[in-house]
């Protein structure tokens, strides 16, 4: 997360997440994903 994320913030790409079986996924911006992670991460 700690490289990744950033790169691909810098790079212009938007992570998938949830993708289906049509291949049809979500996009959401890197910042976003990473403050979902950690957010989630804190629960533990």
């Amino acid at each position: 997360m700690g490289e990744l994320l950033p790169r691909l913030e810098r790079e212009k790409v938007l992570p998938g997440v949830f993708y289906t079986p049509e291949n049809k996924g979500v996009t959401i911006r890197s910042e976003e994903l990473a403050a979902a992670l950690e957010a989630e991460l804190s629960k533990y």
